[in-house]
């Protein structure tokens, strides 16, 4: 998967600006709004377009929250199962849930609401680029064994 696909991946997906964003100029702290552009840079980073209820932004990509992938989440939720409440679990599983059901806005709120749900759920969007690269990456060398077999 090239550069430019990746990026364009995040087009439509659900964001928010951190709580404690220490600058923000668009003044949309806390909000969740949707991506609607991403531009990159010749250095791999990414300036991300946001459009809220009553506006629109422009954030570095490590300014903006998002959701980790869906098999993220549940990896996190085996490897830390015995090291996180039952509640934790629960919400986990519930983030999971709102995400199969295409409620993204839900999801990333409630995985906002304790420390351990996000940490377990939530990512900057630079780091989700970072992501979906190794995962294509994985993709694409599992495609090319199983043409040599």
């Amino acid at each position: 998967m090239e550069k430019k696909d990746r990026l364009e991946k995040l087009i439509g997906k659900t964001v928010m600006v951190p709580q404690f964003l220490t600058t923000d100029p668009a003044n949309h702290r806390g909000d969740i709004g949707t991506v609607t552009a991403v531009h990159s840079y010749k250095d791999g980073y990414a300036d991300i377009s946001v459009s809220f209820k009553d506006g629109c932004g422009r954030y570095d990509a490590f300014a903006l929250l998002i959701l980790f992938p869906k098999k993220i989440i549940l990896q996190s939720l085996i490897n830390k199962f015995d090291s996180i409440d039952k509640e934790t679990r629960k919400d986990m599983l519930q983030v999971v849930k709102l995400i199969c059901q295409k409620r993204p806005e839900r999801a990333l709120s409630l995985a906002m609401e304790n420390k351990d749900l996000e940490s377990s759920c939530v990512t900057n969007c630079q780091d989700w680029i970072e992501i979906k690269k190794k995962q294509a990456l994985k993709t694409a060398r599992r495609l090319s064994g199983n043409k040599k077999s």
